[in-house]
């Protein structure tokens, strides 16, 4: 991502930073950022008006953060209010230079992205489902190396198996996963 550093802080008043619902918007936005910028890169393009989009997407998610009740649910809301400050600035740059991109291809452009991004969310649930379906250590194996991150040493440490035998053993659970999700989705 081009703007790495960016300040959500920027977006928050002072009285604002010390709310623990400041916080939980600060959460939510590091931990969607990268949906959420490149929901802008997408429909923008040009690099150079990505960040102005962005922190006027960022300004009108905390302004309506008061109303999403369900955050399980902050990634999808995040990305449509990206995506229709981006319309809205395309908009504006057609009615200021004469030319850009129509509204109906405008359109067409997010509703493919909104699917795209439904089927994912999709996904994820029954992926999560079948996490679930795992034996415990292959559940704790996989938040081991995907949420956690952690490096086949450590690994190799707490599961006192050769890294090998890991290495194995996880390709093995993804293609479980894979399956699974393929199965519960009806996919071939």
């Amino acid at each position: 991502m081009r703007n790495q550093s960016y300040q959500f802080t920027d977006v928050l008043t002072e009285e604002d930073l010390d709310s623990p619902r400041a916080s939980l918007f600060v959460s939510k936005l590091t931990e969607h950022f990268k949906a959420i910028y490149l929901t802008v890169v997408r429909m923008v393009g040009n690099l150079n008006d990505v960040d102005d989009v962005l922190h006027d997407a960022c300004v009108k998610m905390w302004s309506g953060f008061e109303t999403l009740e369900d955050m399980q649910r902050f990634r999808g809301w995040a990305c449509r209010i990206a995506s229709n400050t981006a319309i809205d600035f395309l908009r504006e740059k057609r009615a200021k230079t004469g030319f850009g991109l129509t509204d109906a291809t405008l359109m067409t452009i997010v509703n493919s992205q909104k699917a795209s991004e439904e089927y994912l969310e999709l996904r994820l649930e029954v992926l999560n489902e079948c996490i679930r379906e795992l034996s415990e250590e292959h559940q704790n194996l996989v938040i081991d190396v995907y949420t956690h991150g952690k490096g086949m040493s450590t690994l190799v440490e707490k599961y006192s198996k050769p890294a090998r035998t890991l290495y194995m053993q996880v390709k093995k659970i993804r293609e479980i996963l894979y399956q699974c999700v393929n199965r519960k989705l009806k996919v071939s």
